[in-house]
């Protein structure tokens, strides 16, 4: 049987307090140039998505690294970028997939494994919902060369 792992209250008060200074920190920085600052912290998320497609990552990961909530990350990407912040990184991700099943000899779980998916199968589900093909499909018409 797994223990489940109770946070000390001492762990619990520092969350509470970095969350309350990056909201206050945050709204300090809003208060100078809202729309420069909400460019400057998603150029910074969306690095840091690009750089680390391969790590698990989480909304409170980036919301930590850009000093804001978690909350207020997930309006900006919706503001932003037009979808939530699971949609973005599923898209890198899916662009990135593109770009290596073209290269000949990598596996299917390898790629996978690569993007930050535990599961292939769950990345080959998400990959025939973006793309409207299976990766092993997908590759296979990227070898077929139209007629003349």
């Amino acid at each position: 049987m797994r223990k489940t792992r109770i946070p000390s209250a001492k762990a619990r008060d520092e969350d509470v307090l970095f969350h309350g200074l990056s909201e206050r920190i945050n709204g300090l920085y809003l208060q100078l140039d809202p729309e420069e600052r909400e460019g400057q912290i998603m150029a910074k998320a969306k690095k840091y998505m690009r750089d680390h497609l391969g790590e698990p990552l989480t909304l409170e990961d980036v919301s930590r690294l850009t000093y804001v909530s978690r909350s207020h990350l997930s309006r900006l990407f919706r503001k932003r970028a037009g979808q939530t912040f699971l949609e973005y990184l599923t898209d890198l991700r899916i662009e990135e997939a593109r770009r290596l099943l073209s290269e000949p000899g990598i596996k299917i779980y390898e790629l996978a494994e690569r993007l930050g998916y535990r599961d292939w199968k769950h990345f080959s589900r998400t990959f025939k919902d973006r793309t409207g093909y299976g990766p092993a499909d997908y590759r296979a018409n990227l070898s077929v060369k139209p007629s003349e």
